[in-house]
């Protein structure tokens, strides 16, 4: 473009007179007709985001204007999942144009298998049969060509448990026993001590015994329960009393249950 024909803006505002603006178009025009110099005309509708042009003598084209995409946030659909019981869809939400997703559990990027699934579009993620590994970080990760976002960290609490116990007898000097019961669980486990079935009104992780005599042999049971999963385990343990002095030990066979109530005859929490 020729020094005598300069850029120039006018703009054509709602419920505001023209007449100038009008008369700047005009002013461009004659210039260009004088010097036989194209002039682009761009209109920009800024609440549509549409970019429309014309090139003088052709046809209109249009342009799209990209927005930006904002930080985007995910959401979960179980609050609480439960291990091997629950199935979570995560959904990561941003706005922007022609928003595109990818899925990342802490450094690595998520894609299907057999327990996960990737919606067509990315914007959600389902995990089926979650796992207490399944904790995170999860990070929603977005972008189109104007911009980029990264979503804050997302844990998920997953409850589990419990696990099968593991009971250690511990002996004292003399003639005391000391159990001791843990299990790994989410939240803390509750424990119940019972002697050949019957319950000792112990609930604590560890059961002494001071002074046992020859009745106090048999089939010790360390109950755990979960009264969130609502699950529980035991692990069984046989001590044998020989005499009033000494203390003999049996190893006996550890059992295991993991049910959805615990049975009504345990009295168990």
């Amino acid at each position: 473009m020729k020094p005598q024909i300069q850029m120039q803006q006018c703009g054509f505002c709602l419920d505001q007179g023209t007449v100038d603006q009008l008369f700047t178009l005009r002013g461009i025009l004659e210039r260009v007709w004088e010097y036989t110099q194209l002039v682009y005309m761009y209109f920009v509708d800024l609440e549509k985001g549409v970019l429309r042009y014309s090139l003088r003598n052709s046809v209109e084209r249009v342009v799209r204007v990209q927005d930006p995409v904002s930080v985007p946030t995910i959401q979960s659909s179980v609050t609480n999942p439960v291990e091997f019981n629950d199935t979570v869809t995560f959904t990561c939400t941003a706005s922007g144009s022609d928003v595109s997703y990818r899925w990342f559990n802490g450094s690595s990027e998520f894609s299907d298998t057999q327990r996960i699934h990737l919606s067509a579009d990315n914007r959600t993620l389902t995990i089926s049969g979650v796992l207490r590994s399944d904790d995170g970080p999860f990070y929603c990760y977005v972008y189109n060509h104007v911009s980029n976002g990264t979503s804050k960290p997302f844990n998920l609490d997953v409850k589990y448990g419990p696990d099968l116990p593991t009971n250690k007898p511990v002996y004292a000097a003399g003639s005391s026993v000391i159990f001791q019961c843990s299990a790994q669980s989410s939240p803390t486990a509750q424990y119940q001590w019972f002697l050949n079935g019957t319950s000792l009104n112990k609930r604590d992780q560890e059961l002494e015994i001071r002074n046992i005599q020859v009745d106090q042999a048999g089939n010790y049971t360390c109950w755990a329960f979960n009264d969130v999963t609502l699950r529980y385990a035991a692990v069984h343990t046989m001590i044998d009393v020989r005499g009033s002095q000494g203390i003999g030990v049996c190893a006996g066979s550890v059992g295991y249950n993991a049910r959805t109530n615990p049975r009504q005859d345990t009295n168990l929490l």
